[in-house]
C-alpha cells in the first residue's frame, strides 16, 4: 500500500498494482490513528510518500505514529518528495499517545519563577525495540511565556549509567515552539526514543533533561519536594528483542562491549 498525508497529483499519475490511501496531517489526532488502523489492516508493508517542502503533516502526527508502531526501512529522495518503506506488525496497533503519570517538574528556574511546568509524562508499554521508536508523551504547562526555545532529551540508560538509545527534539505545541507560548497554555508533546542496535533485552531507565535549543545549556528543573536537578528519572521500560537484524555498519553506530573478529581462510 501507498500512503500519501493529503491530496498529490501522485494519485492520478500512478497506475500501478499498489491501493493508494490518503490520510490528511491535519486531521484530529484521533481521525489519524483511526486512518491508520485501518490503511495498514491485512497488511505487512506500506510506503509512505511525503513532500519535504510542503506542510501536509504540520505537527508530525502521522509520521509519529508510523515511527512508534512500526518498522522504518529505507527512504529514497526524489527532486521534490520521498518514499519511505515501513514494515508492520502482524496485527498493527496504532493507538493515542499516553500521558497517565502525574507529575509537578518546574523547569527553568528564575528570578521570575519557573518557565515550564511538566504536569503528566507517559511511554508505549510495549516493549522497546530497534528498529521502532518508543513512543513518549510529555504533557507541558507554560507558567510564564518563556521567551526562547528550548528541547528535550530523553535517554535510556543501564543500572551501569551506560546510553543505549537517545530521543532528543525541540518542544512544540500545537506547531509552535516554546518562544511564543503564553503563560497558562497546556500542551501535549511526543517523542520517539530510539532504541541503539545491539542492545541487550532488559530492563531500562527513562531519563529525561530540557535545555536551550540554542546554546544547549540545561535546565535546572525543581519538583514538589524540592529535589533540585538536571536529570529527572521518569521510570523503567523493557527492552525486547528485534525482528530488525542490523547491518554491520549500523552495528558500528551502537554500543559494542564485545571484541568483534571476522576470521578470512584462503
Amino acid at each position: 500500500m501507498i500512503l500519501l498525508n493529503g491530496p498529490s497529483p501522485f494519485q492520478a499519475a500512478y497506475s500501478g498494482p499498489l491501493p493508494v490511501h490518503v490520510i490528511e496531517g491535519d486531521w484530529e489526532e484521533e481521525r489519524i490513528v483511526a486512518g491508520l488502523e485501518e490503511a495498514s489492516r491485512g497488511r505487512r508493508r506500506l510506503w509512505y510518500l511525503t513532500y519535504p517542502y510542503g506542510d501536509n503533516d504540520p505537527n508530525q502526527l502521522i509520521q509519529h505514529q508510523l515511527d512508534t508502531h512500526s518498522w522504518r526501512g529505507q527512504t529514497r529522495h526524489f527532486p521534490t518528495s520521498q518514499l519511505t518503506t515501513y514494515d508492520l506488525p502482524e496485527s498493527p496497533t496504532f493507538q493515542m499517545p499516553i500521558a497517565n503519570r502525574s507529575t509537578d517538574l518546574r523547569f527553568g528556574v528564575t528570578p521570575r519563577g519557573s518557565s515550564l511546568k511538566l504536569r503528566s509524562y507517559g511511554f508505549d508499554p510495549a516493549p522497546a525495540q530497534y528498529g521502532r521508536g518508543l513512543s513518549i508523551s510529555l504533557d507541558w504547562e507554560a507558567l510564564q511565556p518563556p521567551g526562547e526555545d528550548f528541547s528535550a532529551s530523553i535517554h535510556l540508560m543501564d543500572e551501569a549509567g551506560h546510553l543505549w538509545g537517545q530521543g532528543d527534539k525541540q518542544i512544540f505545541g500545537t506547531g509552535q515552539s516554546t518562544s511564543h507560548w503564553e503563560a497558562g497554555e497546556t500542551y501535549l508533546d511526543r517523542y520517539a526514543l530510539y532504541v541503539m542496535p545491539g542492545t541487550p533485552p532488559g530492563r531500562y531507565q527513562l531519563e529525561l533533561g530540557v535545555y536551550k535549543t540554542t546554546g544547549n545549556h540545561d535546565l535546572v528543573f525543581t519538583d514538589a519536594t524540592g529535589v533540585v536537578g538536571t536529570k529527572r528519572q521518569l521510570g523503567t521500560v523493557e527492552v525486547g528483542p528485534s525482528p530488525i537484524i542490523p547491518s554491520i555498519t549500523e552495528m558500528g553506530k551502537g554500543r559494542l562491549t564485545y571484541p568483534l573478529t571476522l576470521s578470512l581462510a584462503s
